[in-house]
């Protein structure tokens, strides 16, 4: 069974607390302009609060696991060359003719 409560903690901030018997308990503090907008959005795309939190820490993680292997793949290419081969450069063109793309 899913639990979520909102807690109003004042100074403009609301605290997100979700509980389920497979996931693991987590509070949020958000300022109230975030969490009316998170409120709206939620009701507006049909989820629950705690749906929608961990819908955008899932994106957010992605999103910063993307960029890592892109930095890790830039620090790779700084040092080795990612440029092809002549003989391959020629083949690609003679392949590839005078397509049109």
């Amino acid at each position: 069974m899913l639990g979520v409560s909102q807690i109003d903690m004042g100074a403009g901030h609301h605290v997100l607390q979700s509980s389920s018997k497979t996931d693991m308990r987590t509070t949020v503090s958000l300022p109230d302009h975030l969490s009316t907008a998170a409120e709206a959005l939620a009701r507006r795309l049909g989820l629950s609060r705690n749906e929608l939190c961990a819908t955008a820490v899932a994106e957010f993680v992605a999103k910063h696991t993307a960029s890592e292997v892109t930095a890790r793949l830039d620090r790779i290419y700084a040092i080795e060359s990612s440029s092809l081969d002549p003989e391959l450069q020629r083949a690609q063109r003679l392949a590839v003719g005078q397509e049109r793309w």
